[in-house]
């Protein structure tokens, strides 16, 4: 069954969940701006029955996700500054649990945050997940994606050309 099949998540085409699964919004957000969200047994039970395309995270990441780079001042390094970056989605807050399933799908590494009073978002500051993890899965499916583009304009040029000398 497929997220689409319930009425209220009607663009969520790319994750599918087990019958009886339903979304669920953690009852205890937190709602001071910034602070971690509690990892819930129902959030835990929901995202257990989960199975995200990765197509459609990459599409996430591209609607709804950017990467960051904050400098500021710092005594603690020898040059004065420090560079921290920041990768992060941000959803609603009714929509938190997917944050959850793409949180265990990239393998728990960052940390579900509220965003506000209505929002919640995934944050990965660690250079090394960035670099390890995220930038990888997102290169891996730009190339399978340009290599799908590449393959149908060849397609598309062999049937013209079968067409054309027939």
């Amino acid at each position: 069954m497929l997220v689409s099949d319930y009425p209220i998540y009607p663009n969520y085409t790319g994750v599918s969940i087990t019958k009886n699964a339903r979304p669920v919004v953690s009852k205890n957000f937190v709602e001071k701006p910034y602070m971690p969200i509690a990892y819930t047994q129902e959030m835990i039970t929901f995202v257990s029955q989960v199975t995200l395309n990765p197509y459609w995270i990459a599409g996430l990441v591209a609607g709804e996700g950017c990467f960051m780079i904050g400098i500021s001042n710092s005594k603690s390094v020898n040059v004065g500054r420090q560079v921290k970056p920041n990768f992060q989605i941000a959803l609603t807050r009714t929509n938190q649990h997917l944050l959850w399933a793409i949180w265990e799908y990239f393998g728990k590494i960052g940390s579900v945050c509220s965003g506000g009073l209505t929002m919640a978002r995934l944050q990965i500051g660690s250079i090394t997940d960035i670099n390890n993890i995220i930038i990888p899965f997102l290169i891996n499916i730009l190339f399978l994606v340009i290599k799908l583009l590449i393959m149908r304009i060849l397609e598309k040029l062999l049937v013209y050309y079968v067409i054309k000398n027939i």
